[in-house]
């Protein structure tokens, strides 16, 4: 009798991971996870508020340009939550953004809604929840509700004095991420940094 040659099958290959290996790759995550989490909250805190800065400063230099090329009034005021006229009364709260105009009868801090003369140039939108956004007031210097730059690029003098603005992250006590806006009489803005 001839015996039969029985062809084994071969060996099934592991598939999928072992228990160790699963811990191992859990804990490496982990550490991974505990070192990036907080650095990536600090960066996008600190690009939080860098963006509101340079926006603002933008919007400044726009104005400023503006008011130098028309030769007229153009101001920047505090926005009024989702509608594009200012907010009234004056407040340090600068949080739901800020309208640029021509304010064609230089008409101290009205509302602008439904003046056809006064003409809005540039809207921004409101800030997002974790920027604080104020204007500061020294004990000198009335709280007002506008920027106003005359056809020289000045600050309106009859109407405002030297302006300061600060951005700061909300949950952050230490101004870490804080940065200021500073407008001069004369019109210069310029910025500065409380970084770490």
């Amino acid at each position: 009798m001839k015996a039969r040659n029985h062809i084994h099958p071969p060996p099934l290959l592991q598939q999928g991971f072992s228990l160790i290996e699963l811990m191992v790759g859990i804990s490496v995550l982990s550490i991974l996870l505990t070192i990036a989490i907080p650095s990536f909250r600090n960066f996008t805190q600190s690009a939080s508020v860098d963006a509101v800065q340079s926006s603002f400063y933008n919007a400044l230099l726009f104005a400023r340009s503006e008011a130098i090329k028309r030769n007229k009034i153009v101001k920047v005021c505090r926005r009024q939550a989702a509608q594009n006229q200012c907010n009234l009364p004056a407040t340090n709260d600068w949080s739901e953004g800020w309208l640029v105009y021509v304010d064609a009868q230089d008409d101290s801090d009205v509302i602008i809604s439904g003046i056809l003369a006064d003409k809005i140039l540039k809207t921004s939108a409101t800030l997002a929840n974790d920027t604080s956004f104020t204007r500061l007031v020294s004990g000198t210097n009335p709280l007002r509700s506008t920027i106003c730059f005359n056809g020289y690029g000045m600050l309106c003098s009859d109407k405002d004095q030297q302006s300061d603005f600060m951005v700061d992250a909300k949950n952050e006590a230490n101004g870490k991420y804080r940065r200021q806006i500073l407008i001069s009489i004369v019109g210069k803005i310029s910025l500065k940094s409380y970084k770490h």
